[in-house]
């Protein structure tokens, strides 16, 4: 099985769009016999600072061919992730690239709450004093807004080629 994961970044003041408009793609898209499931997904801890939360979207399907089916099939419900204009492909190093676009030791958790991050999570890697990236201003103005009508700047793409998944005992 072929995992499809798309990073996201919502143009500014249009995440709730965004949001409405990846869920509505992916709700039609059950439609199609080579769609084998998806999730859409919204940062919630704040890794990234004072960036709007990305959006990531993950949707299987069985192979490579089946995948250009799914492509070819699903061209008649509007994708917000198709591009507006062809040739721009994945914007993550304007984030992430160079060290002018992110700053990964300006700040840690130090017990204040200065950059917006929720600090109700617990997961084993967080550590007290441990620095979340924090994507500069200057970084997001350099995005282009190009998929879905300006709707979304597409950080990443990827394929991942699924080895094994659980599901909890207690289901």
């Amino acid at each position: 099985m072929i995992r499809h994961f798309f990073l996201f970044a919502a143009a500014p003041g249009r995440q709730e769009e965004a949001e409405r408009a990846l869920c509505e793609w992916l709700a039609s898209s059950k439609q199609f016999p080579q769609f084998l499931g998806g999730a859409v997904l919204r940062a919630r801890a704040g890794e990234l600072g004072d960036m709007p939360p990305p959006l990531a979207v993950t949707y299987d399907v069985k192979s490579r061919e089946e995948g250009k089916a799914f492509k070819a099939a699903s061209k008649s419900i509007p994708n917000p992730m198709s591009e507006d204009i062809p040739g721009i492909e994945d914007q993550g190093h304007v984030l992430f690239g160079g060290g002018n676009g992110y700053d990964h030791g300006s700040h840690g958790h130090n017990g204040h709450d200065h950059h917006g991050h929720d600090h109700d999570h617990d997961h084993p890697d967080h550590e007290e004093g441990r620095a979340h990236l924090e994507v500069s201003s200057e970084a997001l103005a350099k995005l282009r807004f190009d998929r879905g009508g300006g709707l979304l700047a597409r950080l990443m793409h990827a394929h991942f080629e699924l080895l094994d998944q659980q599901t909890s005992a207690s289901r």
